[in-house]
């Protein structure tokens, strides 16, 4: 999301998302329109196929309510045959009592069992439409589609009649070529029977359905099963036979596989809109932006580790504006550049003059500890004898912090192995261990420090060392000087095998006033104890600091 060309593509897609929305609203209402004229042609070809059927089934109610007012029973027989041999089209035609009783018929030697239950019938509805199998001289069966009339005098019924022919041939009037492909029809009665030819849709059909489109005269829509485990949308269509009902059949489809074969059209245009805008806009985008954007990004990230060489410079086909950004951050480049390099000798200078700085003020240290030396020997009172050594010992580490500045590559920050390190074999020296056989061991693992508190923390060991020589350890004795970083603090501890300072030494004495404001200017602690091996003394202060 945060890349330049995705944020100008999702900004195209919001800009054609109003014709993308018309675009699928304009399609999903052809769709809707292109069902609705799909329908009614299919209304319209179904009603075509069967037309023919439904014209034999109006000229064959004629032809039975004329021979229901004229047959009587004693011609009926040859009343009866006299029609069927006119229209040879029909194969029987039977006259029954009002209780359903055989009379007579065209051809007695045909199955005489035609009557259907008297109740189905009635004076508002004297038609009744079905079909029966038959089997005449052994032959195959037959299945006849019949019309059964009701002949009503004064409120009371007279007589049945019904007229047989063949549904088979009945089916060759439907012609199957008005459908499109897929689409299956029926011919049913009131009581969801197969009227013509041979047809599987009828068993799915229910006589709700059939009721429902003769009351409404409308189509009745239904979506069902079917044995293979498809849907099928079946359609209902009542005829201007009252007995009959079409019934229409197609593979069942959503609104959404509907739309994506007859709407794709429509939504190709915005589409292929959105996908070659998103594309213009992600190339111009990488061509006019982001491939010169990369170079200056290149140069900033040179900048930032310290190359300063480096330049943009002219870019290829890039916008004016651009360009100009380019030469801009070149100048801007440029004039760091030069303020580095004038930084940078001046920072030298300065450098320089520190050193020279730390150089002289430690020769002159030098002059002074050369001098404390001098009145030295012509000293013979052994107190200021060890007076003037005292006092040179912490000249002389004062001296060593300043010598250790102008030789590091750093003068900002002491480095406290080697420092510490030569501090303490100075005081050694200084105060002849070797000849008295005193060993000094040193561990020295903490990070450099400025010259300030590298200066305290030498003073101190210098402090903790002389008031050990002094005061407590015997010839022969070991002192261990040990300065560790532990944690967020670090430790300075002076140890000698000897004994402990007397109490008004440990109070009153010099060096213990001294290490007490040590430990002060380091916001640490100070102290000092007996152990059990000898004396311990210690400084503790934040690491941080």
């Amino acid at each position: 999301m945060h890349d330049l060309r995705v944020r100008f593509g999702l900004i195209l897609a919001l800009a054609l998302l109003p014709l993308l929305i018309f675009s699928v609203w304009h399609s999903v209402d052809d769709y809707k329109n292109q069902e609705l004229v799909n329908r009614n042609a299919l209304l319209k070809s179904s009603r075509a196929v069967v037309s023919e059927v439904i014209d034999r089934v109006d000229i064959a109610k004629g032809l039975l309510r004329t021979v229901g007012s004229r047959s009587e029973k004693r011609n009926c027989e040859q009343d009866l045959k006299k029609v069927v041999d006119e229209f040879s089209r029909y194969e029987q035609l039977s006259m029954f009592s009002p209780t359903g009783d055989y009379m007579c018929s065209a051809y007695p030697r045909v199955d005489r069992d035609y009557g259907r239950d008297v109740s189905l019938f009635s004076e508002d509805e004297p038609f009744v439409i079905y079909t029966r199998q038959t089997q005449r001289n052994g032959q195959d069966t037959k299945v006849l589609f019949v019309i059964a009339y009701a002949a009503y005098h004064d409120g009371g019924l007279d007589n049945i009649f019904t007229l047989a022919s063949d549904s088979f041939s009945l089916a060759s009037l439907r012609d199957e070529n008005l459908l499109r492909e897929g689409v299956q029809t029926a011919v049913v009665n009131r009581r969801a029977e197969n009227l013509i030819g041979q047809s599987a849709i009828a068993s799915y059909i229910d006589e709700d359905w059939l009721e429902a489109a003769s009351e409404t005269n409308e189509p009745i829509e239904k979506k069902v099963e079917i044995a293979s485990g498809d849907m099928q949308d079946f359609l209902i269509l009542p005829t201007q036979e009252p007995e009959i009902f079409i019934a229409v059949t197609t593979p069942a489809k959503t609104i959404f596989s509907g739309f994506i074969g007859s709407s794709l059209k429509s939504l190709i245009v915005p589409l292929l809109a959105w996908s070659f805008g998103f594309l213009a806009i992600w190339l111009a985008t990488n061509k006019l932006l982001i491939s010169h954007i990369r170079p200056m990004r290149d140069v900033a990230l040179g900048f930032a580790h310290g190359s300063y060489e480096q330049r943009i410079g002219q870019l290829d086909d890039a916008p004016v504006q651009i360009q100009e950004l380019a030469d801009t951050l070149d100048i801007m480049a440029e004039t760091i550049s030069m303020r580095d390099t004038v930084l940078r000798e001046a920072l030298g200078e300065k450098e320089i003059l520190l050193r020279e700085i730390h150089h002289r003020v430690k020769n002159n240290l030098q002059i002074i500890i050369s001098l404390l030396n001098m009145q030295k020997r012509q000293l013979k009172d052994p107190v200021f004898v060890d007076a003037l050594t005292e006092t040179r010992n912490r000249i002389n580490a004062i001296a060593l912090v300043h010598k250790a500045l102008y030789e590091s590559d750093d003068i900002t920050n002491v480095p406290m192995r080697p420092f510490l390190t030569q501090l303490v074999k100075q005081v050694s020296r200084a105060y002849l261990l070797d000849r008295k056989k005193i060993k000094v061991q040193m561990e020295i693992d903490s990070r450099p420090r400025d010259a300030d508190r590298a200066t305290t923390i030498a003073m101190f060991i210098v402090e903790a060392m002389t008031n050990a020589v002094k005061h407590g350890i015997k010839k022969g004795g070991n002192i261990s000087v040990t300065v560790k970083d532990v944690g967020e603090e670090t430790h300075v501890t002076v140890f000698n095998d000897g004994e402990a300072t007397s109490e008004d030494v440990e109070k009153s004495g010099t060096g213990t006033r001294l290490m007490q404001g040590f430990a002060r200017q380091l916001s640490g602690k100070y102290s000092s104890e007996l152990v059990d091996e000898g004396y311990l003394t210690s400084l503790t202060f934040p690491k941080t600091l």
